[in-house]
């Protein structure tokens, strides 16, 4: 059975994204990505939390509003961001071009 490269997968969703993303192997972080560099990663706090969830493929909203999406298989947890909903985005995917 081939391997599967989650360092490859965590680095190009995180580039094309722009989201941080976090690859753990038995609750240990072994993998990084963060194109924002913020000085503090705004996951930390969620971080037990994130991990404790069982299902295969999930989402957790902070109380902030903060989305993550969480992926597990084989003792690997991948957690991709937080992002959040913004309302200026949102006018601006549905305004007409041109306007």
């Amino acid at each position: 059975m081939r391997s599967i490269d989650y360092d490859y997968i965590a680095r190009n969703i995180s580039s094309l994204s722009l989201i941080p993303i976090r690859v753990y192997k038995n609750r240990e972080q072994i993998i990084f990505y963060d194109p924002s560099n913020f000085p503090k990663d705004p996951a930390t706090p969620y971080i037990s939390t994130l991990l404790e969830i069982d299902e295969g493929v999930n989402y957790y909203i902070s109380p902030y509003e903060h989305f993550f999406g969480i992926l597990k298989h084989d003792g690997y947890t991948m957690i991709l961001g937080p992002t959040f909903h913004s309302v200026l985005l949102e006018a601006l995917r549905f305004s007409p071009k041109g306007s």
